[in-house]
């Protein structure tokens, strides 16, 4: 049987190692799915673009 997660546990961590709730991470992902909603953010295209241009290496 699953248990139910507190929201106060810890859910993940960000890129630099610190601890995040899960109602903090619901908090994150609820903004960011709105701002999709929105339009805002990176097309597919712009994606590809920009990864294109990160995988290029510089000299």
């Amino acid at each position: 049987m699953k248990q139910q997660n507190s929201s106060n546990e810890i859910g993940g961590y960000d890129i630099y190692g610190n601890s995040k709730t899960i109602s903090t991470m619901q908090v994150e992902l609820k903004a960011e799915v709105e701002a999709g909603k929105r339009g805002e953010g990176m097309t597919q295209d712009e994606l590809k673009k920009n990864s294109e241009e990160w995988l290029t290496r510089k000299r």
